[in-house]
C-alpha cells in the first residue's frame, strides 16, 4: 500500500519577477517574467497521511495521534 504525506503550515517567501518598466511592476494585475522564489521560516502545523488513490478526496480518516491524522480509502 502506498501512502502520501501532506504537511500543512506557514512560511515566509520572496517571489521575484522581472518587468520592462517600473510602471508595470507597480501594477498588481500584471505578471512579469518569473525569476525565482525563496522560501524560509517553514512552520509545520499538521501532518496528514493518506492512502494513495487516483482521486485525492476519496479518502477516510482512520487514525489520529499527536496531531498526525492517517486516512485510508
Amino acid at each position: 500500500m502506498k501512502v502520501v504525506r501532506l504537511k500543512k503550515g506557514e512560511c515566509t517567501f520572496t517571489y521575484v519577477e522581472e518587468f520592462d518598466t517600473s510602471e508595470h511592476a507597480l501594477d498588481p494585475n500584471r505578471t512579469g517574467l518569473f525569476i525565482k522564489v525563496k522560501i524560509g521560516e517553514i512552520k509545520v502545523k499538521s501532518t496528514n497521511i493518506r492512502q494513495k488513490v487516483e482521486n485525492y478526496n476519496d479518502t477516510k480518516w482512520i487514525q489520529e495521534r499527536d496531531k498526525v491524522k492517517i486516512y485510508i480509502q
